[in-house]
């Protein structure tokens, strides 16, 4: 029988996985003009300078592509369930750090407006929902239980 504990579970690996890919999506203009905040890279690299401006500018925009293949690869394995305590506290902790950056570079509104906080605080929450439903942990995990039962046995 599903638990809602699996069910919020499923719910916050849902809700950040659409979270970070629809930011991902507006950077590389994949929404519609009138929707997007960035709409290129270009944008987005000159927004994250000015959430790190003590940070060398030829090193900014380095750090906009780790962001984005991090965002891109945390939320594929987050959609999945694969590895989820190192994915959600990775993500967790990329969120915060984004929330910080913004609350410390243009006032604490920012990351409280787009509910940076609150989706950090969700991939932390996945962590204390235990087993969940829909997860390649749990086909991995019940692989490895089998194999100690059988090397038990011999």
């Amino acid at each position: 029988m599903i638990e809602l504990r699996q069910i919020a579970k499923l719910f916050l690996r849902l809700t950040i996985v659409a979270s970070m890919l629809s930011s991902v999506a507006d950077r590389f203009g994949i929404w519609s003009k009138e929707v997007c905040m960035w709409g290129d890279m270009d944008k987005f690299i000159a927004y994250t300078q000015s959430l790190i401006p003590y940070i060398p500018a030829d090193v900014v925009p380095v750090l906009a592509w780790t962001a984005t293949v991090l965002e891109i690869l945390l939320s594929l394995c987050l959609l999945i369930g694969l590895k989820l305590k190192w994915t959600a506290s990775l993500s967790g902790l990329m969120i915060l750090v984004f929330a910080i950056a913004m609350a410390t570079s243009i006032g604490i509104k920012a990351p409280l407006n787009y509910s940076a906080f609150t989706a950090s605080a969700a991939a932390f929450g996945i962590l204390a929902c235990g087993n969940g439903i829909w997860e390649v942990d749990n086909l991995i995990g019940n692989r490895r239980h089998k194999d100690r039962r059988i090397q038990m046995i011999r």
